[in-house]
C-alpha cells in the first residue's frame, strides 16, 4: 500500500497542472532531445555498440513519441461520433499514471524511458 500511495503522489501533481502546461513540458523536452541529439548518440554507441547513424536513428525515433505526446490537448479531448440514429460513440481519454512493462532488450536506453515515460 505504501508504494501504491507513493506512486500515485506525482499524478495528482501532475493532474494540477492543465494540459497546455504539460504539453509545455513536453516541447521543451523534444527541443532538448534535438538540441542534444549528438551527445544521446554517442552515450548509444558507448552503451550498446551501434553505429552512430543507427544511434542518431535511436534519438529520432524517441523523439518522434515525443513529438506524439504535445499533442495531449488535441488527443485529451477525445471525440464524439454519432455512429446512426440516437447511438452516439464516445472516445475518452483518462491518464493512468505511474505504469510499468517489461521492454525488449533490442529497445536502447534511450528509446525506452521515452516510450513509456518512466526510467
Amino acid at each position: 500500500m505504501e508504494t501504491e500511495t507513493a506512486a500515485n503522489r506525482p499524478r495528482s501533481a501532475r493532474g494540477a497542472r492543465t494540459l497546455k502546461d504539460r504539453a509545455q513540458i513536453l516541447l521543451r523536452y523534444h527541443a532538448l532531445i534535438t538540441q542534444y541529439a549528438d551527445e544521446l548518440a554517442d552515450l548509444i554507441v558507448k552503451e550498446h555498440g551501434k553505429t552512430k547513424a543507427e544511434a542518431l536513428g535511436d534519438a529520432a525515433k524517441g523523439n518522434g513519441t515525443v513529438e506524439y505526446a504535445c499533442s495531449l490537448p488535441q488527443l485529451a479531448a477525445g471525440r464524439i461520433m454519432g455512429v446512426s440514429r440516437g447511438v452516439v460513440c464516445r472516445d475518452l481519454r483518462v491518464s493512468l499514471g505511474v505504469t510499468i512493462s517489461i521492454v525488449p532488450l533490442a529497445l536502447s536506453e534511450v528509446q525506452c524511458p521515452i516510450c513509456y515515460g518512466q526510467r
